[in-house]
């Protein structure tokens, strides 16, 4: 940690390797890296001993904490409370989860907000939608054939979402029944975009209203 870049202590060692999401919560941060989430409030690094093994991404709703594990699933923290992650029938407060694409295939490799919905990005070229919060939720299917090359590769710009794959396609919300449609917006740089990694990170810079494709390199694509 650091408050002014020029000195910097160690507070922790994260539970996965993967990319990292945050999200704050009451007075500190939620982190997910891959493995068990963990909280740093401001002092310490601590894991959630009773988190899932596996949380990819970290958002919060209607006061649960929501993560997705390593396959198709979104989990859902008992309401107000982090370290609640056991399901009981009987009781509607406790941890709930939520399968994306019932039966379809494929693994959830990233997540956006959007509007008040979040999308989900899933390894097979398909997104889905999650609208309203538990009991009244709704999954339903926003398209096929929208290939995400890596776990950060899409952003969110304003009411839309950017997907980077085989093209750059964004998912805009319409008027039509409150329905969404993915737009390819790509063509005139496809040669680039098929030159591109699947590590390539897709970064909003709202000040300049430009969409940064960054690959690592001295150079980035710019969207303006």
């Amino acid at each position: 940690i650091t408050s002014n870049f020029s000195s910097v202590s160690d507070v922790g060692v994260l539970t996965g390797s993967e990319n990292i999401v945050t999200a704050s919560w009451e007075n500190g941060l939620l982190i997910a890296s891959g493995g068990q989430l963990q909280y740093y409030d401001g002092k310490e690094l601590s894991t959630i001993s009773t988190a899932p093994r596996h949380c990819r991404g970290v958002f919060i709703r209607s006061g649960r904490v929501l993560t997705m594990d390593d396959g198709d699933n979104v989990l859902y923290s008992g309401i107000g409370d982090e370290t609640n992650w056991t399901q009981d029938s009987n009781d509607p407060s406790t941890s709930q989860f939520a399968q994306i694409g019932y039966k379809v295939g494929g693994k959830i490799i990233g997540a956006v907000n959007l509007s008040s919905d979040i999308l989900f990005i899933k390894d097979n070229g398909m997104v889905f939608r999650l609208q309203n919060e538990y009991p009244d939720w709704k999954i339903s299917e926003v398209g096929r054939e929208i290939y995400c090359k890596g776990p950060l590769s899409f952003a969110n710009v304003g009411n839309n979402v950017v997907i980077l794959g085989t093209t750059l396609q964004n998912v805009v919300t319409t008027q039509d029944y409150g329905d969404m449609k993915p737009i390819d917006i790509g063509q005139k740089v496809i040669r680039e975009i098929a030159a591109m990694p699947a590590s390539t990170k897709l970064r909003y810079v709202p000040i300049w209203n430009q969409l940064w494709f960054i690959e690592g390199t001295t150079h980035a694509l710019v969207l303006d």
